[in-house]
């Protein structure tokens, strides 16, 4: 009783006291700032205090979180991290979780910390142990992507072998984790890019992914694709190329098409006709959802397990495009150009779109 006492006096202390550095985001103007001198999170009993090596941002993301706290005043950006457990709750129930031990985890929606800050409390059984033969930056650049293609995939979709898949942006940060994961199952897979960075690095892939350019007229050889996945990448305004009703029209008999934002948004009246004659339809899919439903937390942390495994396997292989501190990360959720020598720390993965310094890897 005393020593279960005097931890909780201890923990309440160091939360009190203890200063470190965070990104966080007003939610009624939507600007970054970076605190210097922000307390430590709050420690529930059934959580870890990790101290975070890595995390990645993604300013659509930043905005989705916006949406379900439209109520509060601060956005504490940042969902997938990795880093080292300094503590863990006196309520925690898992044995194979220790002090010391190097993990990889995700933060929900309604969880009170964001990835980009020195230090999160996290759920128990929101982590898992980082595999030793892969890096940190590794680890979590592949987790926005293989977490949407396992939602995709395995839960709402299931992929066969010889299925035809189009992935949207597919040069993008979830998009090229996207393609591989469809590859590795035995689709056939192409996609399409937003940029002539991404054009060059979806043609390293060689015969492994075809590249669709919908400006050309380009379609499928005539059966149309099985599935099409949204990347989550910027969604295109109406007179961009593929427009709603390019990429329905290139759904085949059964196809379906996952998309990232509203479905009564992308369906309109015209597309109901097509989508009726072919026996097709429109999804939503949200990895983010998913993180945050309590639920279904066991599902995740196999999900992650598994991504880490193909990872380690070199199945799986992130292409991070730049690494930036965090008073860099301020500078790119703002949409700017981050200033160089910034800070000494590295704590944030910036994975969006390729840029000219960016080193393509192939599969």
């Amino acid at each position: 009783g005393l020593v279960d006492h005097s931890l909780v006096l201890l923990q309440k202390l160091l939360s009190t006291t203890a200063k470190m550095r965070e990104v966080v985001v007003d939610a009624t103007t939507g600007h970054p700032k970076l605190i210097t001198d922000a307390q430590w999170p709050r420690m529930p009993a059934a959580h870890l205090l990790v101290q975070v090596f890595t995390a990645v941002i993604d300013p659509l993301e930043t905005q989705f979180r916006g949406v379900f706290l439209n109520t509060e005043d601060t956005i504490r950006p940042g969902t997938y991290f990795s880093g080292i457990v300094k503590q863990i709750g006196a309520e925690c129930i898992r044995n194979d979780i220790n002090e010391g031990d190097k993990v990889v985890g995700v933060l929900g929606v309604f969880d009170k910390c964001g990835a980009l800050a020195e230090y999160v409390a996290v759920p128990e059984f929101s982590v898992v142990h980082k595999p030793k033969d892969i890096s940190d930056d590794q680890a979590v650049a592949v987790l926005p992507g293989a977490l949407h293609a396992y939602l995709s995939f395995h839960d709402r979709i299931r992929i066969v072998n010889g299925n035809h898949v189009l992935v949207l942006s597919g040069g993008s940060m979830r998009g090229h984790i996207l393609l591989q994961v469809a590859a590795h199952l035995g689709a056939k897979v192409s996609a399409t890019a937003h940029s002539v960075q991404e054009a060059l690095y979806l043609k390293t892939m060689a015969d492994s992914c075809a590249l669709l350019d919908f400006s050309e007229g380009e379609a499928t050889s005539g059966t149309g694709f099985d599935m099409i996945f949204e990347a989550w990448a910027p969604r295109p305004t109406e007179n961009d190329v593929p427009s709603n009703t390019d990429i329905i029209n290139c759904l085949g008999i059964g196809g379906v098409w996952a998309t990232g934002g509203p479905v009564a948004n992308v369906i309109q009246s015209d597309h109901q006709n097509i989508l009726a004659a072919r026996g097709a339809g429109v999804m939503f899919s949200s990895p983010l959802i998913m993180i945050s439903s309590g639920v279904r937390r066991g599902h995740l942390l196999h999900m992650i397990s598994d991504a880490l495994a193909l990872t380690e396997q070199g199945i799986l292989c992130a292409n991070i495009s730049n690494e930036l501190s965090l008073e860099e990360a301020v500078h790119h959720l703002r949409g700017e150009k981050p200033p160089p020598q910034l800070g000494t720390r590295t704590t944030a993965v910036q994975l969006s779109h390729l840029t000219e310094e960016y080193i393509s890897k192939p599969f």
